[in-house]
């Protein structure tokens, strides 16, 4: 019978090298996304394309929130009223309780029109009353995309070298066990 093959090494290597990637990639993504915040707010591009050896590999996308609404507290009757007058089969009585239907409010809400801070019914155009508008607020990520074979092109320049100026920086693995001394693999 012959001895199984020692992959202590191999595991070894590419767990440290996944931990120092997840930690260069975190930091990274956090100071890309902060460009690119800036970037928006200065010139209103959402967008930026990566070029490898002329080729494009990667299109960085700014997320964008949008404006959401919600029911106050205080129009809470409002709301559900207008509920009652427009979508009656929406209301849901429950001993000592009449309330809007939580799926038909989840879905409801989320389907009016948003005119600054009005919430307007689609199909009528009327305001909805007790509804209020919630701001969008500032993008806070990105999305990551690789068209055609962006990946492909990326792997192939780091397999020849053409990536080596950059690769030392990006995998430098600093030194550190676990508190018993152990690295947990």
């Amino acid at each position: 019978m012959s001895e199984p093959a020692d992959h202590r090494l191999p595991v070894a290597v590419l767990k440290a090298l996944h931990e120092a990637i997840g930690q260069q990639l975190s930091a990274r993504r956090a100071e890309l996304t902060e460009d690119l915040v800036k970037q928006y707010k200065a010139n209103g591009t959402d967008r930026l394309t990566l070029n490898l050896g002329g080729k494009q590999v990667a299109t960085f996308s700014l997320k964008k929130p949008e404006a959401t609404c919600t029911v106050s507290s205080a129009g809470e009757a409002d709301y559900l009223e207008y509920v009652n007058d427009t979508y009656p089969s929406e209301i849901e009585y429950v001993p000592a309780t009449v309330r809007v239907r939580e799926t038909f409010r989840k879905t409801h809400l989320k389907g009016l029109a948003i005119d600054g801070d009005k919430a307007i019914e689609p199909k009528t155009g009327e305001v909805v009353p007790g509804v209020v508008v919630i701001p969008a607020g500032d993008p806070s990520s990105f999305t990551l995309t690789f068209p055609g074979d962006g990946k492909e092109e990326i792997a192939r320049a780091w397999r020849e070298g053409e990536l080596a100026d950059i690769a030392s920086g990006l995998l430098a693995i600093e030194g550190g066990d676990d508190d018993d001394g152990r690295a947990d693999v």
